[in-house]
């Protein structure tokens, strides 16, 4: 049986099932490196390109940042907040950092990668089985011990999603609980992709891409028939009094998910299987970020504008950090 065939790779936190010992043991090493980093450094890689991590001092903090007074924005910083400056404030706007790895060539060093005809690109959502599981107890082992303090909850999920077809191109999704059948809160929308940015970073695990989305809730009116057909079949739709034909959905994804979330930010860890033409089950592994609430990022928005104080490049930096911090740990498959 290969990796990506395991039937579930997911475990939870010790208060939802007894696997204290089992995480003490596989995260050792990892509450190891977390304590060292929270005690006495940030960590950096060599320009040498060893790929060993390296201990430095804290700066400073009375110490003058540069000859100017001032310390520069980081220039991927300064590049993400711009891009979600434009789309932040839409209303039912998901914002969404996916991990994974671009297929292509490119320099060894972090690039934002512009779209551009002449390079081919194709990003694959998806991590091996190890990885997974790397991360699954990395995640766990911060629910039992929060640096810094700050607690990071968690929450176990199993969910189907059925996309249907809607006119001139467009689809909704519906989401259902796999042991009752029941649509979820806000388990009925149609997503659209706004924009993007891809981020690759070829000294680390996984590069990431940065999503805008719209996701428009409550539109719809949904009837299901769970006793006439072997599995839920949309029968109508209707949005502003308008309906589509009856019909089957067009495919489906099952996922097996731990949300792990911390102040505004969640971190979704899902194994993911959607049946094939042939039936059989085709089994991917995700992480992704998002902002909990894109209304707060949106209204630090409004502060910096008016020129108040506004934590609106903080979020953004602490979201990026959260994503290259994760990419570093992920491990080679």
């Amino acid at each position: 049986m290969s990796d990506k065939e395991s039937e579930s790779v997911t475990t939870v936190p010790s208060d939802e099932h007894n696997v204290e010992e089992h995480l003490k043991r596989k995260a050792e090493h990892i509450s190891n490196d977390i304590e060292l980093e929270n005690k006495t450094a940030v960590t950096a890689i060599p320009e040498n390109g060893a790929g060993k991590e390296v201990k430095r001092a804290r700066p400073d903090n009375n110490k003058i940042p540069s000859v100017f007074g001032t310390k520069p924005v980081n220039d991927l910083v300064q590049y993400v907040s711009n891009f979600l400056w434009r789309h932040c404030d839409q209303p039912h706007i998901e914002t969404q950092e996916q991990t994974s790895e671009f297929i292509c060539l490119l320099g060894q060093k972090q690039a934002i990668l512009i779209p551009d005809n002449s390079i081919r690109i194709r990003f694959q959502s998806d991590m091996s089985l190890s990885q997974h599981k790397q991360y699954n107890v990395m995640l766990n082992e911060l629910v039992q011990k929060p640096p810094g303090g700050e607690r990071v909850k968690y929450k176990h999920t199993r969910e189907r999603d059925r996309f249907y077809k809607l006119p001139y191109g467009r689809k909704i999704r519906v989401t259902t609980d796999q042991q009752t059948g029941e649509i979820v809160p806000n388990g009925v929308l149609e997503k659209t992709r706004v924009a993007d940015i891809n981020i690759y970073s070829p000294n680390q695990a996984f590069d990431y891409r940065i999503s805008v989305s719209l996701e428009s809730p409550g539109l719809y009116h949904v009837f299901v028939d769970l006793s006439t057909k072997p599995r839920p079949m949309l029968i109508s739709v209707t949005q502003n009094a308008a309906s589509i034909p009856e019909g089957s959905h067009m495919f489906e994804r099952n996922k097996d998910r731990l949300s792990y979330s911390q102040g505004n930010i969640q971190f979704d860890l899902t194994q993911v299987k959607s049946p094939d033409s042939i039936g059989q089950q085709d089994v991917t592994h995700e992480l992704e970020l998002e902002f909990i609430d894109a209304s707060i990022l949106a209204a630090e928005k409004r502060k910096q504008a008016q020129g108040e104080a506004s934590e609106f490049a903080n979020m953004i930096e602490v979201f990026l950090d959260n994503a290259r911090m994760l990419s570093k740990r992920g491990g080679r498959a």
